[in-house]
C-alpha cells in the first residue's frame, strides 16, 4: 500500500479489504506555496520570518536566553505582473534542550528560525538563544537571540529589520531576552522580550509580529507580537503547555529557560513562532489565487487579502480495515476527500 504525491494531493492504495499504514506527509521542512496574480496587479505585502528558539538549561541554574524575533519586513504599492510567484513561510526555531539526568548536561542551544520569502525578498528567522556560556546568535536582517547569564554572554546582534537581543547577567542569573522588531531585548530583571512592531494588511487593523523571547529567572514575559515567556523551575504549572513558545504565525521568538528540575522536559526552551507571508490589493474580487483568502472594507476601498501560514505535518493512522476508495473533490490547497 505505498503512498502516491500527485498535483492535487496525495492518495494511498489498499487491496480489496487490507490493514492501513501509518504515514506522515513531511515532505518540506519549510512550507512553499505559490501566489498566482491572473492579471497586473499593485499589491502590498508582508513579510516575518520566523522566531529563533529560546536557550534550555544545563542543571546548575544559570539562566538562558529567548529566541530573537524573526525579520519583518512591510513593502506597498508593489507592481507585479501575471505570473506565478513563490511564497515560503519559515518554520519557528527549535527549543534548547535541558539536561535529562544529571546536572551539566543539556543546555542546549535554541534554533534559528527559519526564512520567509516572496518577490526576491527575504526576512530572515530570528536568531536561537546561546546554550551553556554562550552568546546568542545573530541571524542576518533579523534580531538577535539573548545571551546566557553564565559567563555574562552578549546578545546577539540585530540585523537591518530587527534588534539586538540582551546580555546575560552573572549576578542573579539572569538571561538576556530576545530582540523584537520594535525594541532591543531587555536584560537584568527587566529582561522581557523587544517589543514587536504593527502591521494592518491581513484584516485592517494594526497587529503586532515579531516579539522577541523573555529571558529567564525573573522570568521575563515575551515581547508584544508572539514572543514566548521565559521561565524559572520555581515558577507554578508547566511551561510545556505553550506560554513559552512563539505563537504560530507571529515570528516571535521562543522564552528561555532557568531549571534544575529531575523532569528534563521542565528544562528545555521554547520553540521559535513560524513566520507568515500576507499580500493583499484593492479589488471587489478575486484577482490571485493562493494562501487562505478573505477580504476586508477600509473606507471606499475592498482589499482581497491571501494569507500563507506554515502547514503542519498531516498524519493518516492506523484504525483497522480499509476499503479501496477514491478522492471525489478537493477543497483548497490541500483536503481532499
Amino acid at each position: 500500500s505505498g503512498l502516491t504525491f500527485g498535483t492535487n494531493g496525495f492518495y494511498q492504495k489498499y487491496g480489496a479489504t487490507e490493514d492501513a499504514d501509518d504515514f506522515t506527509d513531511s515532505s518540506s521542512d519549510s512550507p512553499r506555496y505559490v501566489f498566482t496574480a491572473n492579471e497586473s496587479l499593485t499589491v502590498d505585502y508582508l513579510i516575518v520570518g520566523a522566531g529563533g528558539g529560546g536557550g534550555g538549561s544545563y542543571g546548575t541554574g544559570w539562566g538562558e536566553g529567548g529566541g530573537g524575533a524573526g525579520a519583518m519586513i512591510a513593502q506597498s504599492s508593489q507592481s507585479l505582473s501575471a505570473a506565478d510567484y513563490d511564497v515560503v513561510v519559515g518554520t519557528g526555531g527549535t527549543r534548547g534542550t535541558g539536561y535529562a539526568s544529571s546536572q551539566g548536561t543539556g543546555g542546549g542551544a535554541g534554533g534559528n528560525g527559519e526564512d520567509s520569502s516572496f518577490n526576491s525578498v527575504t526576512a530572515n528567522g530570528g536568531g536561537g538563544a546561546g546554550g551553556k556560556s554562550t552568546a546568542g546568535k545573530a541571524n542576518g536582517n533579523a534580531s538577535g537571540a539573548g545571551g546566557s547569564s553564565e559567563s555574562g554572554m552578549a546578545g546577539g546582534a540585530g540585523g537591518a529589520n530587527g534588534n539586538a537581543g540582551g546580555v546575560g547577567v552573572i549576578s542573579g542569573e539572569y538571561g538576556g531576552a530576545g530582540g523584537g522588531a520594535g525594541a532591543v531585548g531587555g536584560t537584568s530583571t527587566s529582561n522581557n522580550g523587544g517589543i514587536g512592531s504593527q502591521n494592518d494588511y491581513r484584516t485592517g487593523s494594526d497587529v503586532y509580529y515579531s516579539g522577541g523571547g523573555g529571558g529567564s529567572t525573573t522570568p521575563g514575559t515575551g515581547g508584544l507580537g508572539g514572543g514566548g515567556d521565559g521561565w524559572n523551575d520555581g515558577d507554578v504549572g508547566d511551561p510545556n503547555a505553550g506560554t513559552m513558545d512563539g505563537d504560530a504565525g507571529s515570528g516571535g521568538g521562543g522564552g528561555g529557560t532557568q531549571g534544575q528540575s529531575s523532569n528534563a522536559l521542565l528544562n528545555y526552551g521554547g520553540s521559535g513562532g513560524s513566520g507568515i507571508v500576507v499580500i493583499r490589493y484593492i479589488s471587489t474580487t478575486e484577482k490571485a489565487t493562493g494562501g487562505l483568502i478573505t477580504s476586508y472594507v477600509d473606507g471606499s476601498d475592498t482589499y482581497q487579502v491571501h494569507t500563507f501560514l506554515e502547514h503542519t505535518a498531516h498524519t493518516i493512522t492506523d484504525v483497522g480495515d480499509v476499503t479501496n476508495t477514491r478522492a471525489v473533490r478537493k477543497i483548497g490547497d490541500s483536503s481532499i476527500i
